[in-house]
């Protein structure tokens, strides 16, 4: 008999999402290149040559944050902390490049993208941390904080409605914000939606890999 965790699904499908929103944005940003670098000037007054640079760096940068998480020899050296917490670093400069800081869907975009960040790294640091220390009592600022998460999310079953509702979100992205129809400024309106959406459903779900109830998320098969 074997049993499927799909609290660590969740956790992982989350995980893809994040990943999949960093190449996207990563391509984004190599394949138009110039027109992100008059942006970036046109917010902040950084010389076109430097904005450019910077964005490539940071386009570098999310690559290879994304081949950690995808590659488990990398992943088993780096683990999730370091390459989630340079994924959000890139992003916040990313968000600050183009002049979004005051921009209430780019907020609400890089808010939701940080927060899936943070709890799936806390997440899984907390899990193999508890393998290491095994039937040692570990009280300190990330046991509890994770230790608040899972009681909340248990006592409001979170998992029986955010993961469908991530779901519903992705279905939404895919349907209504398909930015692959579009063309020019339109296009760029229609991306930003899909990626809001993106993040929303990969921090839905990292939310609702901290729901621990038991059976409910117990799935065995012969």
């Amino acid at each position: 008999m074997r049993c499927f965790n799909m609290r660590a699904a969740s956790r992982d499908a989350s995980i893809l999402l994040v990943v999949l929103y960093f190449l996207a944005a990563a391509y984004r940003l190599v394949a138009h290149m110039p027109s992100h670098a008059q942006v970036a000037y046109a917010a902040t007054g950084i010389n076109i040559a430097a904005a450019g640079a910077l964005l490539g760096a940071i386009a570098l940068v999310e690559l290879l944050c994304c081949a950690a998480l995808v590659f488990s020899d990398a992943f088993n050296w780096l683990g999730l902390v370091a390459p989630t917490a340079v994924l959000a670093a890139a992003s916040l400069c990313e968000t600050a490049l183009y002049g979004e800081l005051t921009d209430l869907s780019s907020i609400v975009r890089t808010a939701f993208l940080c927060s899936s960040l943070f709890t799936n790294s806390l997440s899984l640091f907390i899990e193999q941390r508890s393998l290491q220390y095994h039937g040692v009592p570990l009280c300190d600022l990330p046991t509890s904080l994770s230790g608040a998460l899972r009681r909340v999310a248990t006592r409001a079953r979170l998992a029986r409605w955010l993961a469908p509702l991530a779901v519903v979100v992705l279905l939404h992205a895919a349907v209504c914000s398909s930015f692959w129809t579009h063309h020019g400024a339109m296009r760029e309106i229609m991306l930003a939606r899909f990626f809001s959406e993106l993040s929303m459903s990969a921090f839905f779900l990292a939310v609702a890999a901290y729901d621990h109830p038991g059976s409910r998320w117990s799935v065995k098969w012969l």
